[in-house]
């Protein structure tokens, strides 16, 4: 059945098909595969049990638990992390490095893999789950979402300013954030500046739309506790575990929906009887329009943004993704996803100093390894009913159809909203691009 089915998805020939159908199938040591802990997993069913089935030492013996874990996918993600912070160590001399991994099925909120220590069998501190660190980079969705809610304000080609700013912080103090590297653009479309993880424009967005209401989408994308709302918020200023970070980026590659993350499925007794399932449906808690501009977004941060190295590495497969990285480089992180899977990796030290790694350099080569031995799948995303492949001008103003335009996005059109003129010029004949025609560009 197998065989068939990479038959069918083209992923082995027919000739391999015959010839390994032939051959015995050869069965695994059961002592071996018992071996495996994983105890970062483990723990997370531990405290998911103690919620859902509170009188579980009460029950007789036989109770079998029912995870969502992928075994294979686990061992992968494992092998990978402790290769990598290896290799990282290595290259630039570094030590005691940390990092903790976790991958998630998008649509149903299941968690597929767990990882807690790079010394996999550890059973101590579960950094996937109690990590709090300061996020960097991976909250500028939440405040570009904020934006790209309100279509009659915002679009992807939203000209924000990039230009020496001042704020007053809570204690007083003046408050004067910069690029990485330290430059000014004057101004730049909305989407670049999420595109390059841009620190000025976000910020700006980040008080133009409201700190209040970038605290709002936090907790709808999935953050379960208060996050205190002052400017240094828009660029990750916040402690939050990679679960955390991870059930963020699984709403938005889910469109939108959201799911809480779960290990636990089901428990039933020793005669099979079921004692307790898991039912939780997805709600709509992000507007799907704007979901998919913001997975658009992402896509462009894998292509020409500062996770293109991921890109460049998988030059078939379309991705999604985003990078973090906060004050002095003490924590690397990066989520990222293809179409069925989001992943969420930290890299960097118990005791909080410097590693030197940015998000691209440290936690996204994690993820690439393991990407490496899982065979992504590329995104394929439907647009939603009233967004289209519109043109905009240099101001940022949507153009009629047959304008000529400085950029073409996807963008949400309210029949209201007026057009600007232009003289009429004759539509260049030229092939849609790949996200036009897998993503239902019009």
């Amino acid at each position: 059945m197998i065989l068939r089915l990479l038959l069918q998805e083209n992923r082995i020939t027919t000739a391999e098909y015959k010839s390994l159908s032939k051959q015995p199938i050869k069965l695994a040591d059961m002592g071996r595969l018992r071996g495996d802990k994983h105890p970062a997993y483990m723990d997370k069913v531990r405290r998911e049990l103690a919620d859902s089935v509170p009188d579980m030492q009460t029950l007789d013996a036989g109770v079998r638990v029912f995870v969502a874990m992928d075994p294979l996918a686990q061992r992968r993600a494992e092998s990978a992390l402790t290769s990598q912070l290896s290799t990282l160590e290595k290259q630039r001399k570094l030590k005691d490095l940390q990092g903790a991994m976790l991958v998630t099925d998008i649509r149903s909120g299941e968690l597929r893999v767990i990882v807690g220590d790079r010394d996999v069998d550890f059973e101590g501190f579960n950094r996937a789950l109690d990590a709090k660190r300061q996020v960097g980079s991976e909250i500028k969705p939440a405040v570009y979402l904020t934006a790209l809610e309100d279509p009659a304000s915002y679009t992807l080609a939203t000209p924000l300013d990039d230009k020496p700013i001042q704020l007053r912080s809570t204690h007083g103090n003046l408050w004067s954030p910069k690029n990485a590297d330290k430059q000014y653009r004057g101004q730049v479309p909305l989407y670049e500046a999420l595109v390059h993880s841009l620190n000025v424009p976000t910020v700006g967005l980040g008080m133009q739309v409201g700190l209040d209401n970038v605290a709002d989408m936090l907790f709808r994308l999935g953050v379960d506790e208060p996050v205190e709302a002052y400017p240094a918020m828009t660029l990750g200023a916040v402690n939050f575990s990679p679960l955390m970070v991870n059930q963020m980026f699984q709403t938005i590659a889910n469109e939108g929906l959201h799911i809480p993350l779960h290990a636990l499925l089901a428990v039933t007794d020793n005669d099979n009887r079921l004692i307790w399932q898991r039912d939780l449906p997805a709600v709509q808690r992000i507007d799907a329009k704007a979901a998919y501009l913001m997975n658009y977004a992402l896509h462009k941060v894998t292509t020409e943004g500062t996770a293109r190295q991921l890109g460049s590495a998988f030059p078939d497969v379309h991705l999604a993704g985003k990078t973090g990285t906060t004050d002095d480089y003490r924590d690397s992180w990066f989520s990222g996803f293809d179409r069925t899977s989001v992943a969420t990796v930290w890299v960097g030290r118990d005791d909080n100093q410097s590693t030197g790694l940015t998000g691209a350099s440290g936690a996204m080569q994690l993820y690439a390894s393991y990407l490496h031995q899982q065979h992504p799948k590329s995104l394929l995303r439907s647009m939603p009913q009233g967004v289209t492949i519109t043109a905009f001008d240099q101001h940022g103003d949507m153009l009629a159809v047959n304008c000529q335009a400085n950029l073409r996005l996807p963008a949400i059109i309210d029949e209201q909203r007026q057009l600007q003129n232009c003289q009429p010029v004759k539509p260049a004949t030229e092939k849609k691009s790949w996200w036009e025609k897998l993503f239902g560009g019009r």
